[in-house]
């Protein structure tokens, strides 16, 4: 087996955390992926391993993602950081639902992020409340390659990541994002932390093996931020990534077989995560019901949120309530009053 140097993306980290098969959508079963920018790659590492089914030319993420739960799409984009806020978002409601519902909701949420996201004031914010909530079913990313689409970073940021996540009580880990190794050991410690978010710097190459027409490196080079590499440097590129430029998105069959012996293992996985629910539902007969009832597709939600939105305080203002009514509906039985509490009784945040 040849080896080589991969990137922190989609298509390398995805068989390491991947803890649940696409056909079943149980949210218990699930471990949720957040990224603002990469849903499009992740749909094509899917459909390359006969995992999603709908035609790559039809699929409704041309770039940025647009909510799909049954496809797999949790959260549909906004600006660059956005990501982030809705990896914090998840994080706190995999804690709520775990304060009631116990082990049978124990998420661990994955964020992939960007040195763009990393630079807008919305991940800030996203950051520290992670922090001041002890969040350690939180793990991002940092793809840190010091590129962004018409400079350096250097060019307008020059602060050091590291120390503010640090300060922000955020656990950091810094590694070389081309090393397999290193990426698999940083998640490895993450899994163990038992207090904090983790923050995965992942120094990285932009452009990882890209070559030019004239065959000179294209790496660290912004033009490749956005522009497809064709012609000439698509041919050259495919060649120095050991490629075959007639079939360039061969699957290797190390690669079949990594996939096929994980499909094995997830079968096992999700069988043993079934037993557990089982036994858990007949200890606990009422919040089984509970449970079985929020994620209920025939319930009525629209009822439930009017209940929420009544225990609002009097005088909010209506045009805000009226939003409310249309948006975030994945996300309705997590939300909060305008006071900062859970409509029910607050598990979590009491605990912190």
């Amino acid at each position: 087996m040849q080896k080589g140097n991969i990137g922190v993306t989609t298509e390398n980290i995805f068989p390491v955390i991947k803890k649940f098969l696409y056909s079943d959508h149980e949210i218990f079963l699930r471990e949720l992926v957040s990224n603002a920018v990469d849903a499009t790659q992740k749909l094509k590492t899917l459909a390359s391993i006969g995992e999603f089914k709908g035609e790559l030319g039809d699929f409704p993420t041309p770039g940025h993602p647009e909510r799909d739960i049954m496809r797999g799409i949790e959260n549909t984009s906004g600006p660059l950081g956005q990501g982030h806020t809705f990896a914090v978002g998840a994080a706190i409601a995999a804690k709520f639902m775990k304060a009631r519902f116990e082990e049978v909701m124990n998420q661990t949420i994955y964020a992939y992020i960007s040195d763009g996201g990393i630079q807008e004031e919305i991940s800030q914010g996203a950051g520290r409340i992670a922090g001041a909530l002890g969040l350690d079913n939180l793990i991002m990313f940092y793809d840190a390659n010091d590129i962004q689409l018409s400079t350096e970073t250097k060019d307008v940021t020059i602060e050091d990541t590291a120390k503010k996540y640090e300060a922000w009580g955020w656990k950091v880990i810094t590694i070389d994002g081309n090393d397999a190794d290193a990426i698999r050991g940083a998640l490895n410690e993450a899994k163990t932390e038992a207090e904090r978010p983790t923050l995965i710097i992942g120094h990285t190459v932009m452009g990882k093996g890209a070559r030019k027409a004239d065959g000179s490196s294209y790496e660290a080079n912004c033009a490749t931020h956005g522009a497809p590499l064709g012609g000439d440097a698509y041919v050259n590129t495919i060649k120095n990534l050991n490629g075959d430029p007639a079939n360039p998105f061969v699957i290797f069959p190390e690669v079949a077989e990594l996939y096929a012996k994980r499909a094995e293992e997830l079968k096992k996985i999700v069988a043993e995560r079934y037993a557990v629910k089982a036994e858990w539902a007949k200890a606990n007969p009422e919040l089984a019901c509970k449970l079985e009832a929020l994620f209920e597709v025939n319930v009525d939600k629209d009822e439930l949120w009017n209940t929420y939105l009544d225990s609002f305080p009097i005088g909010t203002n209506e045009i805000f309530r009226e939003r409310r009514k249309h948006d975030c509906s994945f996300c309705r039985p997590f939300q909060l009053r305008q006071d900062g509490r859970f409509p029910e009784e607050n598990t979590f945040f009491q605990e912190r």
